[in-house]
């Protein structure tokens, strides 16, 4: 981002370095103006200040003075902008210019760079000035081999590593030189390889070897680095050892950081490329650290009887049992069993295994003995109620003692283990005996606050278990002399009792659910429920299909009601559905106990529901169909589907309606279509109405009548035309166009009226309708096997339709007629043979002048052209256009002949293409008439003069001529 902002401002920087570069003589508006252009361009202001200090400190040699620098000092503080900050800095980097101008002119090289990212260093205060000099060898040149770099390199990284605080210990140009050695080392063409068992050494060649050195070397630092730092710790315990530890761990990962910084180019290129292949036990430079920390300093110090971790637990100790510690050390050594933690698919996922295994286990083991000898000693001394007490003010001290300087995750685990300890000692009290039985509330709730999320016994979830189970075997006793509606009130009442209590239960065990349960479902363990869906389970186990299974006691008790209702009995309808109600909710969803599932109610009551239903309807309908006309037996049909519909929104599952009118809908379609035979003329509006009411409630239940609708349009487009040539002598020879035409158009009206008014423009409806009119309207009496009779007949049609003096075209809109035709020359199979007929017929309507109008040709073409396609009227547009040209080369002629004395004939001449017109020229000789044999001669040479290389053939068969005579 910051290299494309610099790229498109480059004219703005140009003018800042040119204000600033001439011999520190700036002009101060000139350089407020480009910076603030620049602020304006979201350019942020640190790197405006980079800009300044960065071009104010490339001014010539000779102007590193005392002097030189105090100019430039006031003339900045004259630059009294909205930037104090950047002031500030820029005018303390000139105030250490003036000091080294002064004290140590070589400290400061005259090409020096800043970046206020990077640490230039500078102490002040209100009397003293310091600079960090750091001296090190000459800076090796970019072309020097890898020796010459790297020992550069090691030494400055051992002063960073080394330094107490890198940011004010190492100079701004060392650290320069630094990061342009290490950019230098990891690109430089002068490739130098160290033999042995580095990282990559078996197959590093070309590129490979810029970054694999300089990796290898940083590798083999740390390791010499941190062997340093073992040998100090060897006699070091506890606080001492944690001190020494967090001490070298801050300075190593404050350098490691720098260090990083560095080496930016190697982590960004090299790096990535290797762990791009794939590459294991290669990381960024920082990670790289931290791994060799852990391995060659963190274990070594571990290997020793765990002597870290064992310092850690005994200062937590030391606080549980009263004393001040230092939480600060603590967390900072904790937090290095964090950073250390890796995840080698993920080197940029936190991971907490160090962690884990090094620290969180040792705490949890410890943590456990240490309250399981205090918590002894405490029930011993206090009641159950006072021991809640201390309990839940341990519980709130290993908390806080969590967030303080431990990792979050080990709460709830740290939780998960105190509880069983506490609730294990109720249990063993001289108290426990309450517990079974929940006579003692407030002590229950002290229980369950306690009993927070895991009892690794099951000893809390088990007696819950015991207690349900017990309760419900004192219900079956009392449930198997009860029948009917007697046993739904008892089940009722009871169900309603049970739910309630279960859901106060449930409420105070909520921790129980909270934790354990969910920790033991979401590791695999089957038949553990939260504590309301548990009490559910075993009401489903323990009395439920115990009644059931005594001849399905209950769905038929249920069922039995319904029939009543049926009758006409008025039955307790608040009763069924609190029965129905408790069928839906003894569903259970094993792999998502959250989701609602039907299992118990489908199978325990809508399966003997429907099964019910269908038996009941059938006794009843036979006789009603048997004694009713179809509209009754329809209208009866109706008002029996709407009763069940409402039984079902008042006490059943919404699910059931479905299925309950695809039953009803499946038995009560066979008596109708047995009785429908009076239906295929479709004139009874009202019973088709009906119909399709009726069987559109569940899919599939209108093929059987789209089927015979389909068939009756078909029957009636062959009886119109089988009607028509009974009507006609001739035969299909002689058959009118239009009363063929018009025959087929009125049973497409009707039909097609049939659909909109009964079947509600149903698509299957539709598709039925136009698959029967295709099929009338090219296979029927007058076509026979002809695949041409049709759009033969439709041709002859439309052109009538488009002649002059046409009565059809008079008596009714031309435009409408048209759009007419149309709809049967969409059912027109053949269409090419449509166009040929069509063609022919324009042919000759244009050639004899004898078209209705212009503008009615062309909306036929249009329609055509909107029906097939711009390639299947492209022929008929030609034609006109032909005649257009046509009419022009006409008048041309005789504007170039009226001054010839014989040209007395009035004439006009029609051009036409051969591939356009479907004209034929005779065969026969035409002799020309003397009279226009001059006007003949005339026009051929007129038209060879204009078209050369074309040749005219005379269509003298369509030539037509007047002849007037005075008498």
């Amino acid at each position: 981002m910051k290299a494309r902002k610099t790229m498109k401002n480059q004219p703005l920087i140009q003018e800042v370095i040119s204000q600033i570069s001439q011999r520190f003589a700036p002009k101060i508006p000139d350089i407020k103006k480009a910076i603030d252009t620049l602020l304006e361009k979201d350019i942020s202001q640190g790197w405006v200040t980079s800009i300044v200090v960065l071009h104010i400190r490339r001014f010539p040699a000779n102007t590193t003075s005392p002097r030189a620098a105090k100019s430039n000092i006031s003339a900045l503080q004259e630059f009294n902008g909205p930037y104090p900050m950047m002031l500030s800095k820029t005018i303390q980097c000139l105030q250490v210019q003036q000091y080294a101008a002064a004290r140590a002119p070589n400290v400061v090289p005259s090409g020096s760079r800043y970046h206020h990212n990077n640490p230039l260093q500078t102490t002040m205060s209100s009397s003293t000035l310091t600079a960090v000099v750091n001296v090190i060898r000459p800076v090796p040149s970019p072309t020097a081999d890898h020796e010459t770099q790297w020992a550069f390199l090691e030494e400055g990284i051992d002063l960073i590593m080394t330094a107490t605080r890198p940011q004010t210990d190492v100079s701004y140009p060392t650290y320069m030189s630094l990061y342009t050695v290490a950019y230098n080392c990891c690109t430089s063409s002068r490739m130098h390889h160290t033999t042995g068992d580095a990282v990559g050494s078996s197959r590093a060649v070309g590129a490979n070897l810029m970054g694999l050195d300089a990796y290898n070397n940083l590798v083999q630092y740390f390791i010499t680095r941190l062997q340093q730092l073992r040998d100090p710790s060897d006699s070091l315990q506890d606080e001492a050892l944690l001190r020494y530890y967090g001490t070298e761990w801050g300075r190593y990962t404050a350098g490691l950081d720098y260090v990083n910084r560095l080496f930016t180019y190697l982590n960004r290129h090299w790096v990535k490329r290797e762990r791009d292949e794939d590459r294991r036990g290669v990381y960024p430079v920082y990670t790289l650290g931290l791994v060799q920390w852990k391995e060659h300093f963190f274990l070594y110090v571990q290997s020793k009887h765990s002597k870290l971790t064992g310092a850690i637990l005994r200062l937590v100790e030391r606080e549980r049992n009263g004393e001040t510690i230092d939480q600060d050390l603590v967390k900072k050594v904790v937090d290095s069993f964090v950073l250390l933690g890796l995840d080698e698919e993920d080197i940029s996922k936190a991971s907490l295994d160090v962690y884990r295994e090094h620290l969180e286990k040792p705490f949890l083991n410890t943590t456990e003995k240490y309250y399981k000898q205090v918590l002894e000693r405490i029930i011993a001394e206090n009641s159950v109620y006072d021991y809640l007490k201390k309990a839940d003010e341990h519980l709130k001290e290993e908390g806080d003692r969590v967030d303080r300087y431990l990792n979050t995750e080990t709460r709830e685990k740290l939780v998960h283990m105190l509880i069983p300890h506490h609730f294990n000692l109720i249990l063993g009290s001289s108290e426990s005996q309450m517990f079974p039985y929940f006579d003692k509330d407030e002590d229950l709730q002290k229980i369950c606050s306690a009993a927070r999320a895991n009892m690794k016994d099951l000893d809390l979830y088990n007696n819950l278990v015991q207690y349900f189970i017990t309760r419900l075997q004192q219900l079956k006793s009392r449930s198997d002399g009860l029948q009917d509606e007697a046993l739904l009130r008892y089940y009722g009442a009871e169900w309603d009792r049970y739910t309630t209590s279960a859901d106060y239960i449930n409420r105070l065990f909520a921790y129980l659910s909270r934790y354990w349960v969910k920790r033991e479902r979401d590791v695999g363990r089957e038949g553990v429920y939260p504590v309301y869906t548990l009490a559910l389970v075993q009401w489903k186990e323990h009395f439920f299909l115990y009644v059931q299974s005594k001849h399905s006691k209950l769905s038929g008790a249920v069922l039995r009601l319904i029939e009543r209702e049926r009758n006409g009995e008025t039955i307790d309808q608040d009763l069924v559905k609190k029965v129905v109600d408790s069928f839906v909710l003894l569903g259970l969803d094993e792999e998502d106990i959250g989701k609602v599932s039907l299992n118990v109610y489908k199978e325990h009551l809508e399966a003997p529901f429907l099964d019910a239903t269908e038996k009941y309807y059938k006794q009843n309908s036979e006789p009603f169909s048997a004694e009713n006309s179809v509209s009754d037996y329809l209208k009866k049909v109706e008002e029996r589907l709407k009763k069940e519909e409402d039984r079902v929104d008042r006490y059943l599952n919404t699910e059931t309606r479905e299925k309950l009118v695809h039953v009803l809908v499946r038995y009560y379609s066979n008596p109708m279509w047995e009785s429908s035979q009076s239906l295929p003329d479709f004139h009874k509006d009202e019973d088709l109405q009906m119909m399709y009411a009726f069987l559109s409630r569940v899919p599939g239940g209108l093929e059987t009548l789209r089927k015979r609708f389909e068939e009756h349009v078909k029957n009636a487009g062959l009886a119109a035309v089988a009607e028509l040539l009974n009507e006609d002598a001739e035969g299909a020879d002689s058959l009118d166009p239009k009363a063929y035409v018009d025959a087929l158009l009125e049973v497409h009206r009707k039909n097609s009226e049939t659909v909109t008014r009964n079947f509600r423009g149903e698509a299957g409806f539709v598709a039925s309708l136009e698959k029967a009119c295709k099929e009338f309207v090219n296979r029927n009496a007058a076509t026979g096997s002809s695949t041409t009779k049709s759009p033969e007949l439709l041709a002859k049609h439309a052109d009538m339709l488009l002649r002059k003096n046409d009565k059809m075209a008079e008596e009714e809109d031309l435009e409408g007629t048209l759009n007419r035709v149309m709809v049967l020359f969409k059912y027109i199979e053949d269409k090419d043979v449509f166009q040929t007929f069509y063609a022919t017929k324009l042919s000759k309507r244009l050639i004899h002048g004898v078209s209705a109008s212009d503008e009615s040709e062309a909306s036929m073409i249009s329609k055509l052209k909107e029906a097939c396609g711009f390639e299947y009227t492209n022929k008929l547009q030609r034609m006109f256009a032909d005649m257009s040209l046509s009419k022009d080369l006409t008048d041309q002629f005789k504007t170039r002949m009226q001054n010839h004395d014989d040209m007395d004939i009035n004439f006009s001449i029609i051009i036409l293409r051969t591939n356009v017109w479907p004209l034929n020229a005779p065969n026969n000789n035409f002799i020309i008439p003397p009279e226009i044999l001059s006007t003949y001669d005339r026009f051929s040479k007129y038209y060879q003069t204009k078209h050369s290389g074309r040749k005219l053939t005379w269509l003298w068969n369509y030539s037509k001529n007047e002849l007037r005579t005075n008498y």
